[in-house]
């Protein structure tokens, strides 16, 4: 009775032994397969990709979807919404998202500088959808904190708000007074005053950090009409499709970086 207990057992052992070297031997020979079929129906794909220049068309996708997020979080109301300074009609969308795929060669590594004293929480989506596109963008929170970042690092686009409840106002070409003039003032003055004028004690070290070559200068504010003007030609918009235009146009005119 004992033997024919411990042969049962002796069988069952057995076929577990088989049953565990077997699945050993077909689980990496199904994983093998998996990637082999994978490989045959992706290839295709990724080489009308790459062969065709459809690369950039995934560029454009996401930066679409960034685009649609500035439109999405302003409101779920169809009506304040087609009222709305940052709404981007769909059609514009997919120019500008076409556009910062073209233009990836000047976008990539590009610098911006954001001064707005509301940052983190201003203008969230705008930069999100510049930095998918590969710019770098720093915020600053004053015109204090903007001249230590111009100080240290250098920079293709100034972008201001105009007004800032706790930094100086200076006048703007219409006689107006704000923050956001007094800032473009002062970083244009540094470049362009002569030495006999007082100017900050700051500059020397900016113009240098900026290879003497003044920031192109940009304000977006939702409550600054564009006729009344800015220091050094800034260029005045409140919508953000206006905005991601200017900021091509900007960059446009940056040389390339060289290849190595």
């Amino acid at each position: 009775m004992g033997s024919d207990e411990e042969l049962k057992k002796s069988d069952a052992n057995e076929v577990k032994h088989i049953w565990l070297e077997t699945m050993r031997v077909i689980v990496p020979l199904l994983w093998f397969a998996f990637a082999v079929i994978a490989f045959v129906l992706l290839f295709p794909l990724a080489k009308a990709l790459l062969t065709d220049g459809n690369i950039n068309n995934i560029k454009v996708g996401i930066i679409e979807v960034q685009l649609r997020q500035v439109t999405a979080t302003v409101t779920t109301n169809s009506v304040e919404l087609a009222k709305a300074d940052i709404f981007i009609p769909e059609e514009k969308r997919k120019q500008i998202a076409s556009r910062f795929a073209r233009m990836s060669d000047n976008t990539k590594g590009a610098t911006i500088l954001w001064v707005d004293d509301n940052h983190p929480y201003q203008n969230v989506t705008e930069r999100r959808v510049l930095i998918a596109a590969n710019i770098y963008v720093d915020t600053a929170n004053s015109t204090k904190e903007a001249f230590d970042w111009l100080s240290r690092s250098r920079y293709d686009i100034i972008i201001t708000d105009m007004s800032r409840d706790k930094d100086t106002a200076g006048p703007c070409l219409s006689g107006l007074s704000n923050a956001g003039c007094a800032l473009l003032k002062k970083v244009g003055d540094c470049f362009h005053a002569s030495h006999e004028q007082t100017l900050d004690p700051n500059c020397p070290s900016v113009v240098t950090m900026q290879q003497r070559q003044l920031p192109a200068l940009l304000v977006y504010s939702a409550n600054y009409p564009q006729n009344l003007g800015a220091p050094y030609g800034a260029r005045i918009t409140n919508r953000a499709e206006e905005l991601f235009r200017f900021v091509l146009d900007a960059l446009e005119q940056r040389p390339l970086p060289v290849s190595k």
